[in-house]
């Protein structure tokens, strides 16, 4: 009777085990598509503000820690910080996503939970409940009541725009990334720094007229994701930027908005993040951003060059590659380098 209940107890936990090991599964079937554009970015922030405060040669750090030290006691723990926020925030909107998106998903993304199976629209309906009672409180739990209204500003942004299907609509679809990344820029930097948010920081800081400058690029260039898509969007019934006006006109358009959407990223950095910031510490611009600034110009270009001369449908998705996983990545450093340099919060 006792081996009995031994092996009872033991055949009970490795079902268990086995069970959250399938719900891992699907968590990452669920959020991998956008890891690069929900998570990567603001972990980038995180390594180039920990770089250029403590491991480059201008390195403005007070600490007196080992390297491994650095890693373990400031490091580790903002990226966990960054990633469990922003990873929170991806697979609660995913679930919306897919519930409404199914015969889409069967198309394109059969692999996702509900097409391939996995889980029930009805199992996919309880797990969306669940994390998006998990994401408000997890926000909570990192940043107090701040964190808590982006989220919930996130909640309210993203549920109207599913209910109303503004997707469909090309301007709508840009102002709501355009949000996101404000919303981005704005809780990662305080993540990295570790100051006590403050909402009416979001907008009164030094670092906003930067924000404003990627609100503003984000919500004129974004179409360039719309180029690759064309037949598909038209079958369902979207209205994207390259089928209201035209294809060839939304090209030379984009291409206008990227060249003066880089010139104004480049401004707003310089005479509200740099400039200042070297001032006070009395040093030139370092080195690292000249260089990052060479080659965010250098992509902006090869899109633009790529927007005009490559216009089919596989050439279209590598152009959105080149300027997301290019530029906004690498912009997203960028500004994490910023941070970095000029803060003595870190």
């Amino acid at each position: 009777m006792k081996y009995k209940t031994k092996a009872s107890f033991f055949i009970f936990i490795k079902k268990i085990l086995k069970t959250i090991r399938k719900e891992f599964f699907i968590i990452f079937l669920v959020s991998i598509t956008d890891w690069s554009t929900a998570v990567i970015p603001p972990l980038l922030m995180t390594v180039g503000a920990f770089y250029m405060h403590f491991f480059s040669s201008v390195a403005t750090s007070t600490y007196y820690f080992s390297f491994f030290e650095i890693i373990q006691k400031i490091l580790l723990p903002r990226l966990f910080r960054v990633a469990t926020y922003f990873l929170s925030f991806l697979i609660s909107f995913n679930w919306f996503n897919q519930i409404n998106d199914v015969e889409e998903d069967k198309l394109n993304k059969p692999f996702r939970p509900i097409p391939s199976g996995l889980v029930t629209v009805e199992g996919a309906r309880y797990r969306l409940i669940a994390f998006n009672i998990f994401f408000p409180t997890i926000s909570y739990l990192i940043g107090g009541l701040p964190l808590l209204i982006s989220a919930l500003l996130w909640q309210a942004w993203f549920v109207t725009h599913k209910v109303f299907n503004l997707s469909a609509n090309a301007l709508c679809k840009n102002c709501f990334s355009a949000f996101g990344a404000w919303i981005m820029f704005v809780v990662t930097s305080n993540l990295i720094i570790g100051t006590e948010f403050n909402v009416s920081k979001w907008w009164l800081c030094k670092p906003c007229p930067f924000h404003l400058s990627v609100v503003i690029f984000v919500l004129f260039t974004l179409q360039v994701q719309d180029f690759r898509d064309q037949k598909g969007d038209k079958l369902i019934g979207r209205k994207t930027l390259p089928l209201l006006i035209g294809d060839t006109i939304c090209r030379w358009l984009t291409v206008l908005a990227l060249i003066l959407s880089a010139l104004s990223l480049y401004g707003s950095a310089r005479h509200f993040l740099l400039l200042p910031g070297s001032k006070k510490l009395n040093i030139p611009v370092p080195t690292e951003f000249i260089i990052t600034e060479i080659a965010l110009f250098v992509i902006i270009l090869w899109t633009c060059v790529r927007l005009i001369k490559y216009r089919d449908s596989r050439e279209d998705r590598c152009t959105y590659e080149i300027w997301y996983s290019g530029y906004y990545t690498m912009l997203c450093l960028y500004y994490g380098m910023a941070i970095g340099i000029f803060s003595n919060n870190i």
